[in-house]
C-alpha cells in the first residue's frame, strides 16, 4: 500500500494525471470514458467522464446466455452521427496536432499518450476509450498555427514502448465543439 502511495506521488509529479492510473473495475451501469477538451483560452485538458443516460434492457427472454445489460444508443437524432470507422496502429510521436474529425479512439493493443496543452500527460491502455473534438475546424484552433503549442487546441501523442492498435470512430457532433466536458 505504501509503494503504490509513493508510486502514484511520483507519477503525479511527473505530470501524469490520476485517471491514468485508475485501475478499478468497471461499475455496474456505468462506462468511463476520457475527453480530450479545449478551455477558452485554447489550451488543452483530459478528464475522466461517464456515459450518461444509459437504460437497463433485459435479454433474458431471447434465451441463451442472454442477460441484463446497460445500452444507450447513439444515433443521428442522438448527440452524435457515425462519419467514419478507421483501425489504425500508433508506432511513434505524433508532436502538436489536431485531431483529424471529432472522434472517438479505443485502445485495442498496446499502450499511447496524450500530452495536453495544460502540461499533463494520459496514458490509455486495451479498453480505454477517449472522445476528442479539437480538429482543426475547433473555433480556438486559430489561436496557434499547427506545431506551435501550448496554444490554439493542440496535442501530442505517442505509442508507449511499442506499436497500439487503435479504433477510431469519427463522429458529427450535433454540439460542436462541446459546450463543455462531460456533457452527454
Amino acid at each position: 500500500m505504501l509503494l503504490t502511495s509513493l508510486l502514484r506521488r511520483h507519477l503525479l509529479g511527473m505530470g501524469l494525471t490520476a485517471s491514468a492510473l485508475s485501475t478499478a473495475p468497471a461499475a455496474k451501469g456505468a462506462i468511463r470514458y476520457r475527453q480530450l477538451w479545449v478551455s477558452a483560452d485554447g489550451v488543452t485538458h483530459i478528464d475522466e467522464h461517464e456515459c450518461g443516460k444509459l437504460e437497463t434492457k433485459d435479454f433474458t427472454s431471447t434465451g441463451g446466455d442472454a442477460a441484463l445489460q446497460y445500452v444507450r444508443a447513439f444515433s443521428d437524432s442522438d448527440d452524435f452521427a457515425l462519419t467514419g470507422l478507421v483501425v489504425t496502429q500508433q508506432v511513434g510521436e505524433n508532436p502538436w496536432h489536431f485531431c483529424p474529425s471529432p472522434q472517438f479512439v479505443v485502445t485495442l493493443k498496446g499502450s499511447w499518450y496524450i500530452r495536453t496543452s495544460d502540461g499533463k500527460t494520459t496514458t490509455f491502455k486495451p479498453g480505454d476509450v477517449l472522445y476528442q473534438d479539437n480538429s482543426a475546424e475547433h473555433p480556438l484552433a486559430k489561436l496557434g498555427a499547427r506545431g506551435q503549442a501550448p496554444s490554439g487546441a493542440q496535442h501530442w501523442s505517442g505509442a508507449n514502448g511499442g506499436p497500439c492498435n487503435q479504433l477510431v470512430l469519427g463522429v458529427k457532433p450535433k454540439i460542436f465543439p462541446a459546450s463543455k466536458p462531460g456533457t452527454w
